[in-house]
């Protein structure tokens, strides 16, 4: 990836953990080592490391991920051991992290990853297509791998930009590059106010959305259909729903799952209704809870009006 102002991928870098500042003046470093050594080696070590000390890519007690991620554990699961699951939550993003660390340096190099491979039968159906996420312990991987199954598909990717004053993993990603010409392209910003409208519009010439069903990016009208997880209900993103009216649109989920030996297996499943869609969203996260890394967003997404006025003030 080429250079950057460190300060176009997020906030002051004067606001950050200092650990997450070590870790980003060290990412020049880690793109041109990485790719050239074993994968696996480094991904174990990288992720146990990131395990140990989250605050090397941003997440500390204090921080607003953290203490949304406790309150959503304590509204959904409140006869569990919040302290438990947060810290078993933290550890599987912290492995998270060092696989996308390793992923995202060998793919920019153009070199090849056996960390996630796609089932046989996985692939994006023909013609119209909203290709729902959740967010992953191992994004953007997921995007990524995806994309790569689909060669030659017209895609267009929703983009929730970093929010002042939150840390983001992508402070991580992104430290001091920029995003390829050809991902540039892809991006479908929320802070363009006619995002949807464009979606629309791709769709109904064929191509595909990828978007997260999980963010809290469009609460402009209320959703109709919500995810399931333990006790709550997460407000699925309503503009799923406007998508989902496109002639002939497809709607399906990736469906990514711990494999052997760190590696990950891509799967997808469709849908037949935006409802479905949302009840296959609550089973992934069913299935594998602490590789959900949206959990802070079932505190967040019922309160969007802050969501909202970031997006106009990034939009200013």
């Amino acid at each position: 990836m080429a250079r950057r102002d460190r300060k176009a991928s997020g906030g002051d870098s004067a606001t950050l953990p200092r650990a997450l500042r070590f870790s980003q003046r060290l990412a020049p470093l880690s793109e041109r080592t990485l790719p050239w050594l074993p994968e696996r080696t480094n991904q174990l070590a990288m992720g146990e490391a990131f395990a140990r000390w989250p605050e090397l890519w941003g997440m500390t007690p204090s921080g607003a991920r953290f203490q949304g991620s406790r309150r959503a554990l304590e509204t959904a699961f409140p006869d569990e051991d919040v302290d438990r699951l947060l810290s078993e939550w933290v550890r599987a993003r912290g492995r998270g992290m060092g696989a996308c660390v390793n992923y995202l340096a060998r793919w920019a190099k153009g070199r090849p990853s056996r960390l996630i491979r796609p089932t046989p039968e996985f692939g994006l159906p023909d013609g119209p297509c909203v290709f729902a996420l959740l967010h992953y312990s191992i994004d953007p991987i997921v995007h990524l791998a995806c994309m790569s199954a689909a060669p030659g598909r017209r895609v267009r990717c929703v983009n929730y930009p970093i929010q002042p004053e939150i840390e983001d993993d992508r402070e991580l990603w992104l430290a001091g590059a920029e995003v390829p010409p050809e991902i540039a392209e892809m991006l479908l910003m929320v802070t363009d106010p006619r995002w949807v409208a464009t979606g629309i519009d791709h769709l109904r010439e064929g191509g595909a959305i990828f978007m997260a069903l999980d963010a809290p990016f469009d609460a402009y009208r209320p959703a109709m259909a919500t995810i399931p997880v333990g006790r709550a209900q997460l407000p699925l993103a309503p503009s799923v729903e406007l998508f989902a009216d496109v002639e002939d649109v497809q709607l399906v989920l990736a469906w990514p799952h711990p494999g052997p030996r760190g590696s990950w297996v891509l799967d997808v499943r469709q849908a037949a209704s935006v409802d479905e869609l949302a009840g296959l969203a609550g089973e992934w996260i069913e299935s594998y809870q602490e590789h959900w890394a949206g959990l802070p967003f079932l505190a967040w997404r019922h309160d969007a009006t802050v969501m909202r006025e970031n997006v106009r003030r990034l939009r200013a």
